[in-house]
């Protein structure tokens, strides 16, 4: 990770919706590196499939005035998590070289699926239509540990790769 970058490529790891290109063998060595990766989201680490490309969930760092002013203001934590999604995860990159993507309102082009408006602190924040179509294809769980990525991310010093919490919910654990 560029320690000058404020975006994360991320893959899910929950149980309910896994990334299908995690390697399905179960080794010691596998498991260590899923570990290592949940706890530092460095996408060196990440036990894929060989030959496999993953879903990548680009996120971003949030300023810290908005994780004060706003995110911290928001209960209970899911609802919290949600919205982190909303304000910093903007672009999915699926297998294949497509990509599901939110484009600010003011830009965006006629008919664009998923829009963005203007928040506090130079945010754009996307329609709960967003976190419906995430939810839809990735389930709700994705949206929780994503959402929870985000605040970690938002959190660390610029550049450092952790450590990342733990949201509930793991493939390593099953």
């Amino acid at each position: 990770m560029n320690p000058l970058d404020t975006t994360l490529r991320l893959v899910r790891c929950n149980p309910t919706d896994p990334e299908p290109t995690l390697t399905a063998e179960v080794s010691p060595e596998n498991l260590a590196r899923l570990r290592e990766y949940l706890s530092t989201r460095d996408p060196e680490k990440i036990p894929l499939a060989e030959g496999t490309v993953p879903t990548w969930f680009v996120v971003k760092r949030l300023p810290a005035a908005y994780l004060s002013s706003v995110l911290e203001g928001i209960y209970p934590r899911a609802a919290q998590r949600e919205h982190a999604v909303r304000a910093a995860l903007h672009r999915v990159e699926l297998p294949g070289g497509e990509a599901l993507s939110v484009v600010p309102r003011k830009s965006a082009p006629k008919g664009a699926p998923f829009t963005s408006t203007e928040a506090a602190h130079g945010v754009s924040l996307a329609g709960d239509d967003w976190i419906q179509e995430l939810a839809d294809r990735f389930g709700a769980e994705t949206i929780q540990e994503m959402g929870e990525a985000i605040i970690d991310l938002s959190r660390l010093p610029r550049g450092r790769r952790g450590p990342f919490s733990h949201w509930g919910g793991t493939v390593a654990g099953r």
